[in-house]
């Protein structure tokens, strides 16, 4: 029967992310046979071997005293799978090698990360062991097999599971699911040989490139011309921005990754704010956003709201940046009728 709920224990768990993590998801598979059978069909499949009706503990220490993340064990007690859930931790000294020799040539230690994490975390074990490849991302070592999946397909199974025939556990699964998926949003990413090509760093400057031409082309608009007296131009740890006065409103056009990052319906890194006079929004704002589509409109930690502009893809710079102010400007005008 299931029990209690994650938001009651999450505040209770103690130790890392990745910790709270790994209890939680134990928790869930200790809590209901569907969901613990369908996360053994899982991994058995993904390690190539046999298992099944296993029993899932966490923290279970070994004759090193190394301490995997999850244990399943059959009805013998005798251990079949080794879980490692890593995010974007290092491995151990430990791991990988302790946790094959613990498995005695036989069974499977599979680790779980994230999607972007798969391939570099795969090619750092595989260049700790030497294996016999099995697939992509399965090899054996010495009998034992070696596997890795990414977060999002174990999450993904399980709740398929608990949608079909275990709805008693979707609440206590979403709320791990969210939890990961913050984990994932707000780490470091570690770094791929393609990411360090110097066409990624002209790749990042279009994002300021368009910023700018946004704002020229607001400035030199025939009907409503812009104003940047006494403003300029400002670099934000999450982004760039240029401050503008169209119509005497106050406004900001951004680029901006914490609203980048979040997962709205529409994903976009350019974003524009209206403000009052003071530079502030008021309830006159507030009023106006409510009047959009909700997936249009994002609030940042600070309490500011943005408005998102829709990413035109495929154009040039120039027709890009037109597309973007012909937005802000609707927007603009839509809001100055609003108040006036």
């Amino acid at each position: 029967m299931h029990v209690g709920s994650l938001s009651y224990l999450f505040p209770r768990i103690k130790g890392s992310q990745e910790d709270v993590a790994t209890l939680a998801l134990t928790y869930l598979l200790q809590q209901s046979n569907i969901l613990r059978s369908a996360f053994t069909a899982l991994a058995a499949k993904q390690l190539h071997i046999d298992a099944c009706d296993l029993r899932y503990n966490t923290q279970v220490a070994g004759q090193q005293l190394e301490r995997p993340d999850i244990v399943g064990t059959d009805k013998s007690g005798k251990e079949r799978i080794i879980c490692e859930a890593k995010f974007f931790a290092a491995l151990t000294s430990n791991q990988p090698k302790t946790y094959l020799d613990r498995m005695n040539h036989s069974g499977g230690l599979i680790f779980f990360c994230p999607q972007s994490r798969i391939v570099g975390l795969w090619q750092q074990l595989l260049a700790l062991v030497t294996s016999r490849k099995i697939d992509g991302f399965c090899v054996d070592v010495n009998g034992v097999h070696m596997a890795i999946i990414s977060w999002t397909d174990v999450l993904d199974t399980l709740l398929f599971s608990a949608n079909r025939s275990a709805p008693e556990m979707k609440d206590d699964l979403l709320q791990l699911i969210g939890f990961c998926n913050e984990i994932e949003n707000t780490s470091f990413i570690p770094f791929k040989s393609e990411d360090l090509g110097s066409d990624i760093a002209q790749s990042i400057d279009r994002y300021y490139m368009v910023i700018d031409s946004v704002a020229q082309i607001l400035m030199n608009h025939k009907e409503y011309p812009a104003s940047k007296k006494g403003l300029r131009a400002t670099p934000l740890w999450n982004g760039y921005a240029q401050y503008l006065k169209i119509r005497q409103i106050p406004i900001g056009v951004v680029f901006y990754r914490e609203l980048w990052k979040k997962a709205t319906s529409i994903e976009t890194p350019f974003w524009l704010s209206l403000h009052n006079e003071k530079w502030q929004q008021d309830d006159s704002v507030y009023r106006y956003y409510a009047t959009l589509p909700a997936q249009m409109v994002e609030r940042n930690h600070d309490g500011i709201t943005y408005i998102a502009l829709k990413t035109p893809v495929g154009l040039t710079l120039e027709e890009t940046a037109k597309e973007l102010a012909n937005q802000i400007l609707y927007q603009v005008n839509a809001f100055h009728q609003f108040i006036t």
